[in-house]
C-alpha cells in the first residue's frame, strides 16, 4: 500500500508542475481519485470473494478430514476383538475374542446369551453332529433328520 500511495504523490506532484491551469489542474485530479478509488473498490470485491473461497475450501477441507477419519478408522485401526458376531435376537454386530473355551456369549445391545458352536457342524441324529466324508446328510443334503436344515432352500 505504501508503493500506491508513492506512486499517486508522484502522479499528482507532475499533474501540478505540467498543468497550469487550476481548474483543469482539479479535474485532473478529481479523475486520477475517481480510478483510483474504483481500483480500490475492485481490489477489495475481489479480496472479499477471495476470503469466501477460502473458508469454503476450508469447510470442506474440515469435512474431508472427519470422513477420513472415519475411513481410517474402519480400517487401520484394530477392533476389539478377533472376530463379530450378529446377536440372532437385536441385529447387534459386536466383537468379540477368539476363545474355544467358552461357550456363549452375552449380547451387550440385548442382554441376551447366544450360544456358541465353535464346531459349526449340526446336530443330526443319523451321524450325531459327527459327519465324515462317506455321510450323505452333509455331502448331498439328504438327510431324513427333523433336525437338519436344508440351506439351499432359503435361496
Amino acid at each position: 500500500m505504501a508503493d500506491i500511495t508513492k506512486k499517486c504523490k508522484k502522479i499528482i506532484s507532475e499533474l501540478e508542475s505540467k498543468i497550469k491551469d487550476s481548474e483543469d489542474l482539479e479535474i485532473a485530479k478529481e479523475q486520477v481519485f475517481s480510478l483510483l478509488e474504483a481500483f480500490l473498490e475492485e481490489i477489495e470485491k475481489i479480496q472479499e470473494t477471495a476470503e469466501k473461497r477460502v473458508n469454503k475450501l476450508v469447510q470442506n477441507q474440515s469435512e474431508l478430514d472427519r470422513r477420513l477419519s472415519t475411513i481410517e478408522k474402519d480400517i487401520y485401526e484394530e477392533e476389539d476383538g478377533d472376530f463379530e458376531i450378529v446377536c440372532p435376537y437385536c441385529n447387534n454386530e459386536f466383537p468379540v475374542d477368539l476363545d474355544e473355551t467358552k461357550n456363549e456369549v452375552v449380547c451387550p445391545e440385548c442382554n441376551n446369551t447366544i450360544e456358541l458352536d465353535w464346531n459349526e457342524e449340526h446336530d443330526c441324529s443319523c451321524c450325531h453332529g459327527d459327519c465324515e466324508d462317506d455321510c450323505d446328510c452333509d455331502d448331498c443334503n439328504d438327510c431324513d433328520c427333523d433336525d437338519y436344515e436344508d440351506d439351499d432352500d432359503d435361496m
